[in-house]
């Protein structure tokens, strides 16, 4: 927070509401327009000329320049205001908000939104900062949570090839044996089939011949 030690000696209502109003870079317009009077009184008001504003003036001037009331109106204290409970809260359910939409959204949807939030006319430079504060640090850790899922991706895909190579390698031995000794299982019956016939053929001759 800011001390009221590093404003003018003459530290008036004018000198405050002109110096603030200027930090905030706003025209008299655009000020009276927020706090809903005119512009004429509040020239008057930061000329000098016009004196003791409503407390009802201070309390709405105060709130759109985010200072505290006791500073504007009287010099004195610190110049920002101190958030009530109910503004706390407010801001923390926003950034709960926020947070829902962030954690929903790829690092692709961050990014689309981040450039129509920068290319929207209707949005100040200040609005513009806000929300790249707020979204750019989800964006980052979007990025950084797709590359982890991706390499983790590869990874598995590496260990489950390098797993089914080395199961073909173990079973191709184990198959291409049995498939042998499947075959000399099948050979051997017929071999005697054979041996049988051949043994009965010959004997048959020998007994032709005997007679």
């Amino acid at each position: 927070m800011q001390s009221t030690d590093k404003f003018p000696v003459d530290n008036t209502l004018a000198v405050r509401l002109k110096l603030i109003r200027k930090a905030r870079k706003w025209t008299l317009q655009a000020l009276a327009e927020k706090i809903g009077c005119s512009r004429s009184y509040l020239s008057r008001l930061e000329t000098g000329k016009a004196k003791n504003p409503s407390t009802d003036f201070l309390r709405k001037a105060s709130t759109v320049l985010s200072v505290s009331e006791p500073w504007l109106e009287l010099g004195i204290g610190m110049i920002e205001a101190v958030p009530s409970q109910n503004q706390l809260e407010e801001d923390t359910q926003f950034l709960i908000a926020i947070t829902t939409f962030a954690e929903e959204m790829t690092a692709d949807q961050l990014l689309r939104c981040l450039g129509r939030l920068s290319q929207n006319p209707r949005l100040t430079d200040q609005s513009r900062m806000f929300w790249t504060k707020m979204i750019g640090p989800w964006f980052l850790v979007k990025v950084d949570a797709e590359k982890a899922a991706q390499e983790r991706a590869k990874k598995l895909e590496a260990t489950t090839a390098a797993e089914l190579l080395q199961k073909k390698n173990v079973d191709g031995p184990i198959t291409l044996q049995a498939n042998k000794r499947a075959g000399s299982a099948e050979t051997q019956p017929a071999l005697k089939t054979r041996k049988r016939k051949s043994t009965s053929h010959e004997k048959a001759k020998s007994d032709r011949k005997k007679k």
